[in-house]
């Protein structure tokens, strides 16, 4: 075998392994994707429930002011749906 011979299949084996950890990682990073993806769907449908079946004038009764209170309770209520799509997400 020749130098250039040699040369050659090492850049051959070379582009193969960069080849199958480009795949590899390609891959990968389409099952996150997918698992994600039912988390962000399942969150914006449970949000769209929640937008056509409460009225604004529900949201207004419940979150009536800029009161230290109000604010504390949008957070809650905004960690619990925070807390809902991070666990969907994890748990696929």
């Amino acid at each position: 075998m020749t130098s250039a011979e040699f040369i050659l299949s090492d850049a051959s084996v070379i582009a193969v392994r960069v080849g199958h950890a480009i795949s590899h990682a390609l891959s990968i990073a389409f099952v996150m994707f997918w698992d994600i993806l039912w988390g962000l769907i399942l969150g914006f449908l449970l949000s769209a429930i929640v937008e056509a079946i409460v009225s604004k004038g529900e949201i207004v009764r419940l979150l009536p002011d800029d009161r230290p209170k109000t604010t504390a309770k949008a957070c809650a209520l905004g960690a619990a749906s925070y807390g809902w799509s991070v666990r969907r997400t994890r748990f696929t």
